[in-house]
């Protein structure tokens, strides 16, 4: 889906394309017995694409524990950081860098190897739309078996995410010294330039690539920001809507409804390229007609059957800053973890992009808004 197209938010009212992850107690995994090697099916090509075809992407040789700069995190595991690996074995085997190798599920079994090569490119280069039961025909190729492409994919699993390789119909992956085989999974296809894309996440991951509060380019007037932290952005969900807050130290989504601080263990980030968006200050009272220029026209704000998006929002406090929506002419944020602040001078979150290409509304609109709502 096109994040800014016109039928995305005029037809359907998503700016945003949905990626809620299956519950782990769903999925539906086998493990591959001790010694048994994986078949492979023939596939179709497609729109398949491998690393060195997307702008960014490339993989990099290393060795006994070696991280490279610019590695790209793709999972966690025990509370730590995955990287995707892969090593020339019996074909090219996908795995994950952990404890100084590069693990991966073979023949039923998950071994390490000192020496691979590691994915590496900014995490909003790619997304990871869910795949279940089905040779992908499109997707990043990260490996092969029997000269067959093997696409990489995510699953999450056991309160992790783990990256592998899809092979015949499933998603294998290693854990705890055994290959498994995942049904339900996720897989990679390039992010095109200027779309975003929604993670669920829980428990403080925090998913590659997700926009923070302190990134974005400079605003046409900012505020005084210099040092500040900022906070990954997250949407919690209260009823049908999706209500734009902060992640906090505690793992929670902090959202304000009402006046009442409420916390979310599970909640969405939004993935994408920090350079497409923008801060824009504004002052007490209603949002006014955007008169800047085109490129900043799109609003971004949480979605809201019965009304307006609540806008992403975000205020300098105590030399940091905080993130939240908008309401009343307010920018609605949890001060201190507990307390609603309604602050009367702060920024919200443009999109950048073409004015003609992001909306169906017409002149009519104040500036028109962008929902994210995750499916």
């Amino acid at each position: 889906m096109k994040a800014m197209s016109a039928a995305a938010v005029g037809a359907f009212g998503l700016g945003v394309l949905g990626l809620l992850g299956a519950p782990a107690e769903a999925q539906r995994v086998d493990v591959v017995p001790a010694g048994e090697a994986s078949d492979i099916m023939t596939a179709p090509r497609g729109q398949q694409v491998a690393a060195a075809e997307v702008p960014g992407l490339a993989w990099q040789q290393a060795t006994l524990g070696q991280i490279p700069q610019d590695a790209m995190p793709a999972g966690v595991d025990a509370g730590r950081t995955i990287y995707v690996c892969r090593v020339r074995n019996d074909g090219v085997r996908v795995g994950k860098l952990v404890d100084g190798v590069c693990q991966i599920p073979l023949s039923g079994a998950e071994i390490g190897f000192p020496d691979y090569e590691v994915l590496t490119g900014a995490p909003w280069r790619l997304r990871w739309p869910p795949g279940s039961g089905l040779q992908p025909s499109k997707g990043l190729v990260a490996g092969q078996v029997s000269g067959q492409p093997g696409v990489l994919c995510l699953v999450e699993h056991m309160g992790g995410v783990h990256p592998g390789m899809v092979i015949l119909d499933r998603c294998h992956f290693g854990l705890n010294g055994k290959e498994i085989m995942a049904v339900d999974y996720r897989y990679a296809e390039p992010n095109p330039p200027g779309e975003f894309s929604m993670r669920f996440a829980s428990g403080g991951w925090v998913p590659p690539g997700a926009l923070s509060a302190a990134e974005g380019t400079p605003p046409t007037t900012s505020l005084s920001t210099s040092g500040a932290i900022g906070p990954t952005i997250c949407l919690a969900q209260s009823g049908a809507e999706w209500v734009p807050g902060m992640l906090d130290a505690s793992g929670s989504c902090l959202h304000v409804i009402g006046r009442s601080v409420e916390r979310s263990p599970g909640y969405t980030v939004v993935v994408g390229d920090p350079s497409r968006v923008a801060w824009v200050t504004y002052e007490g009272g209603e949002l006014p007609r955007w008169e800047g220029p085109p490129e900043y026209s799109v609003r971004i704000g949480g979605y809201r059957p019965n009304g307006p998006p609540r806008e992403v929002c975000r205020v300098e406090m105590g030399g940091q800053l905080l993130a939240g929506h908008v309401e009343g002419g307010r920018c609605m944020v949890a001060a201190g973890g507990a307390q609603v602040a309604a602050v009367p001078r702060y920024q919200v979150l443009h999109y950048i992009g073409d004015m003609q290409e992001a909306t169906s509304q017409g002149d009519s609109a104040p500036s028109p808004l962008m929902p994210l709502q995750a499916q």
